[in-house]
C-alpha cells in the first residue's frame, strides 16, 4: 500500500474517513484501492516528462479523466505553491469513477509546473 499512499497516517486517514463506511473489511477496501491504482491509466506525457511545462490543473484533470474514460471532474490536482503534489480520484462506494462534489476545493493556481523525472 505504501507506493500508492506514502505514509501510514494517510492510509489510516483514508480507511477511517472512507473505508469504514464502505461495508468492506480493511483488507478488502485496501485491496480495491490497489486494484483501482493498478488499473489507472496515466496519460503518456505524465509518465516521464522530459522537460518542464506549465499547464493548468483543469487540463491535467481533463487528461486523466479522458485517459480513464471517467466523468469530467473525477480527478483533482492538489497544488500547494503552484506545484502538483497529487492527482486525487473520486470514486463511488461501488468503486466506479464519479464526478467530485462541487464542495471539494479547486487548485487555485493559474498555472502549475510539471517537472521532468530524473
Amino acid at each position: 500500500m505504501m507506493p500508492i499512499m506514502p505514509g501510514k497516517d494517510l492510509i489510516q486517514h483514508e480507511w477511517s474517513k472512507h473505508g469504514t463506511c464502505s461495508a468492506l473489511s480493511t483488507q478488502d477496501y485496501l485491496g480495491m484501492i490497489e486494484k483501482l491504482y493498478n488499473g489507472l491509466t496515466v496519460p503518456d506525457y505524465f509518465k516521464k516528462p522530459s522537460d518542464s511545462a506549465h499547464t493548468s490543473a483543469s487540463k491535467i484533470e481533463k487528461e486523466f479523466a479522458s485517459a480513464n474514460n471517467a466523468p469530467a471532474r473525477a480527478f483533482r490536482v492538489s497544488c500547494p505553491q503552484s506545484e502538483p503534489s497529487a492527482v486525487e480520484i473520486c470514486i463511488s462506494k461501488d468503486m466506479q469513477y464519479q464526478a467530485r462534489p462541487s464542495t471539494v476545493k479547486e487548485c487555485r493556481a493559474p498555472k502549475i509546473e510539471v517537472r521532468p523525472v530524473p
